[in-house]
């Protein structure tokens, strides 16, 4: 059975005491008999036993010299290496302790279960914890609720994998109870004699993550600032438009008021359907390019969508450069948001515009390109891309600054002439939509911008056109509109239908009303924002919760509204936009009350 370290050197004493005693009695009989066999002389004898003794102890004691000599040369010799070893130790030591009292960073260090056996003093100067306030504890438990489950996953990956350095950002309590950003490094040094540990470096980037916030901040208004500078270009001719359309509407009132034999009231009433039709249009056109909220993709023919924007465009650009589209043949479906794509349009449009003061030619193409990547144009990824270039014969961009054109904040124009966002919206809507833009252009002829967007490999089936006599019902519908004029109106239009409908102006009467009829409603019509408090969703989410199976339409003419049905099933709640005919509430009610439940 081999010797355990701690006993070997009894062991060792053992053997040599032992081998001592047998090498004695060995001599000591062997040496007698040869003695007393040699000389038979007793004097001689004595003598011979007396020399014979002399000579052991010289041999034992010359051995057991250099024996001790040895052990102590051994001892010294350790004694030595401790000293130096120790003093290595402490020097190590010193120079860990000078490092992290001077380190402005918190160097900390954590046992496998997360305690904290180490913390530099920066702690007590950043978050103001002594060392002894914190040793042996938790400290996750002092990170924000909302990122302890991130510190956590990152402490548990340096746990995982040793050689892998994680990062990890979190808020920190301070002793006074309020919360700093920090910034930490943390490696698993568990199997570093010298460390045995998590050891992390963290930094206080309160005033970075704060400067971040304000930059944020900073582009998405100077982005809506850009929005609502091009509306306000678009102002004057659009108060143009609306100025004719209202002129139409009067002109027709007051041919219905004054009616003379001649008039055609059917005729009369058409023109202030087309009229009303038109300033629909404009105005949600304006509202769409105007708003703000997240990516919401559909179905979309670029054909189409560009069209739909040739009339604003045209007053946005000037009469002094003409302006000219090229569609594809064939529909060229993407599968994109629709106000981000008209934002690309509208920009590059405007972009061109400043290139041209002195007037030009503005072409917009839309085509379907099949792309292969090449060394003049690496973005390329093969494949059907939907492809709209914007092309101009203005003064063109330098070489120098094509390479930064795309970049935040970087403008070729004049000071005050523009935000240098215009183009990195763009870019950055084009990689959103999974595609990229190219640039083409010679100082003094012009410049073209290409979007390319992935295609959709099949179209998209029209939405169903809104009968012209939509059928009614017996349902019986609460109608919830603080605006009386429209409240009357479809009050008038549901039973004209058939429908049996009460009225609310706003959410709390909307509440009493369905109280008194014991909630015997098949439908709820309401405005999304009202007086009083409740919201239509509110009111809408309140009868649902005694109804579960009652149909809700939610009426709206403000884009912005949209976001609150952001994470709303529209199967289950429908969107009504305002202003709406007669026949398209008809349709909506329909569909809704015939919509299953899924």
């Amino acid at each position: 059975m081999p010797s355990s370290p701690a006993d070997t050197p009894s062991r060792q004493a053992f053997r040599i005491a032992a081998s001592y005693g047998i090498v004695a009695s060995g001599w000591i009989l062997f040496s007698d008999q040869a003695v007393a066999w040699y000389f038979s002389d007793p004097h001689a004898l004595t003598i011979a036993a007396m020399i014979k003794g002399w000579f052991f102890v010289l041999v034992t004691g010359a051995v057991l010299f250099l024996l001790v000599r040895r052990q102590f040369r051994k001892v010294s010799e350790t004694a030595k290496a401790q000293q130096l070893a120790e003093a290595a130790v402490h020097r190590s030591e010193e120079r860990f302790r000078a490092l992290t009292t001077l380190s402005p960073d918190i160097i900390s260090i954590f046992d496998r279960e997360g305690h904290l056996t180490f913390n530099s003093a920066a702690a007590l100067k950043i978050h103001g914890y002594r060392e002894e306030d914190v040793l042996g504890q938790k400290t996750f438990n002092l990170v924000h609720p909302d990122d302890r489950d991130s510190i956590q996953a990152a402490f548990a990956e340096a746990l995982r994998d040793p050689t892998k350095t994680v990062l990890a950002r979190y808020r920190y309590r301070n002793a006074d109870g309020s919360y700093r950003w920090m910034e930490a490094l943390g490696s698993n040094q568990l199997d570093n004699p010298d460390i045995q540990g998590i050891i992390s470096i963290s930094r206080d980037i309160s005033q970075q993550v704060r400067a971040e916030d304000e930059r944020r901040a900073m582009q998405e208004q100077l982005l809506q600032a850009q929005k609502m500078e091009a509306i306000g270009q678009l102002a004057g001719g659009v108060a143009h438009d609306f100025n004719n359309i209202l002129t139409v509407i009067s002109l027709n009132l007051e041919t219905l008021k004054n009616p003379d034999p001649d008039t055609n009231v059917g005729n009369v009433a058409a023109e202030i359907e087309a009229a009303t039709q038109r300033a629909t249009a404009l105005t949600r056109q304006l509202l769409l390019f105007a708003r703000r909220q997240a990516v919401q993709k559909r179905p979309i023919d670029l054909n189409q969508l560009i069209g739909r924007l040739l009339a604003m465009l045209r007053r946005l650009i000037g009469e002094n450069i003409a302006m000219e589209f090229l569609p594809s043949p064939q529909p060229v479906w993407v599968h994109a948001d629709a106000g981000m794509l008209e934002q690309v349009i509208v920009n590059l449009a405007v972009n061109a515009r400043d290139a041209m003061p002195h007037g030009g030619r503005l072409v917009i193409a839309v085509s379907l390109q099949q792309f292969e990547p090449t060394p003049a144009h690496p973005t390329r990824r093969p494949g059907s891309f939907a492809c709209v270039s914007v092309e101009d014969n203005g003064c063109g961009i330098e070489p120098a600054a094509q390479g930064r054109i795309f970049e935040p904040f970087y403008t070729t124009k004049k000071e005050g002439k523009g935000t240098g966002l215009g183009l990195a919206t763009v870019f950055g809507i084009v990689e959103q939509h999974e595609g990229w833009i190219e640039l083409e252009s010679t100082v003094g002829h012009g410049a073209t911008f290409r979007v390319a967007l992935p295609s959709s490999d099949k179209g998209f089936a029209p939405p169903a056109p809104i009968q012209a006599q939509p059928a009614g019902g017996q349902e019986s519908i609460l109608v919830v509109e603080d605006d009386n004029t429209i409240r009357l109106l479809c009050m008038r239009v549901l039973r004209r239908l058939g429908y049996r409908a009460a009225e609310a102006s706003q959410g709390n009467e909307a509440l009493e009303v369905w109280q008194q009829h014991q909630g015997a409603f098949d439908l709820l019509l309401t405005d999304m924002i009202m007086p009083g408090g409740l919201s239509g969703l509110d009111v809408a989410h309140r009868l649902r919760t005694e109804k579960p199976e009652l149909k809700v339409i939610v009426m709206s003419g403000y884009s912005l509204e949209l976001k609150q049905l952001g994470n709303i099933d529209t199967k289950e709640i429908a969107y009504l936009a305002k202003p709406f005919t007669p026949a398209a509430l008809a349709q909506s009610i329909r569909l809704a009350l015939t919509q299953p439940r899924q």
